[in-house]
């Protein structure tokens, strides 16, 4: 079985008020709750003040699950964010991950002590996946509020609404989703998530 292992800390988190950290550990919860729907078993720790861990046996949904993450964060606000990183390999899920030191799990972890600014994710095992995962760093690092709340619902579930169902959500135009969108690089996101989860092409 192959595990995503997704190891991470609030970004800047002593620069937060305590409304604001307050705030990212629930959107942390929201974003595991959504990744929990998805069918595969998981599990999550927080550790260190900031830190936060999510394992997963959907090794193919590795980069929409940090996507997922980073989405909730930037919905809140801009000055919300995490650094992760994002670790594949074989192994089963462990009964306590904040304890376990299989390898997937050490892997992540140091990957995301050597993560320097200005990149915020990056792919513990290297290699063509290392590629993607700055390009995607680099385009959801700059989402707007607005952004990030608009492409959430597209993100979050694998079988996403439409437009229309979005627009009605948020009481815009569907016109206005679809901007948003394009700003946000949805579309090239979403087919690079195609790609990935419907290839195996993880460790």
């Amino acid at each position: 079985m192959t595990l995503t292992v997704l190891t991470g800390d609030i970004a800047k988190s002593t620069t937060l008020s305590p409304d604001q950290f307050d705030a990212a550990l629930r959107a942390l919860a929201d974003a595991f709750a959504d990744i929990s729907g998805w069918g595969a078993p998981a599990k999550m720790s927080k550790h260190r003040g900031d830190g936060w861990q999510i394992a997963s046996e959907a090794p193919n949904e590795a980069f929409r699950m940090a996507l997922v993450i980073r989405a909730h964060l930037r919905s809140i606000s801009p000055a919300i964010d995490t650094r992760l990183a994002i670790s594949t390999g074989s192994g089963t899920l462990p009964e306590a991950i904040e304890t376990t030191s299989d390898a997937t799990f050490v892997l992540s972890g140091q990957c995301l002590d050597q993560m320097k600014d200005p990149i915020r994710m990056s792919y513990a095992n290297g290699g063509p996946l290392q590629a993607v995962a700055l390009m995607i760093d680099h385009i959801s690092s700059s989402w707007t509020e607005t952004q990030a709340k608009t492409i959430l619902p597209f993100l979050r579930s694998l079988t996403p609404p439409t437009q229309k169902q979005v627009a009605d959500l948020f009481g815009v135009s569907r016109q206005s989703v679809g901007k948003t969108l394009d700003a946000a690089a949805y579309h090239l996101l979403l087919e690079v998530l195609h790609t990935l989860e419907e290839e195996t092409v993880y460790a």
